[in-house]
């Protein structure tokens, strides 16, 4: 049975922090690829500017996803797993 928005089951949350939660982790991943790009091509002289490029960005990634975060705050299942600490 499927519930609003097309989901099998209900959300713990609402459908728009369903979303950003992706979002975020796709930023997050988005944020790695961009930062490995320069450590893993470091030695090649004809794209230290790529290199450079691919860093600036991956801290702006960062910095829109951490923003996100925090509006969101931590995830059902995070903070399930804090109250039982």
């Amino acid at each position: 049975m499927e519930s609003e928005g097309g989901y099998p089951h209900p959300l713990k949350e609402s459908y728009a922090r369903h979303e950003l939660r992706a979002i975020l982790a796709d930023l997050r991943r988005l944020e790695h690829e961009l930062a490995w790009v320069e450590r893993n091509n470091e030695d090649q002289p004809e794209d230290v500017k790529l290199c450079r490029l691919a860093t600036r960005k991956a801290f702006a990634v960062a910095r829109i996803a951490d923003e996100i975060e925090q509006a969101i705050g931590a995830a059902p299942e995070a903070a399930e797993h804090s109250d039982r600490d």
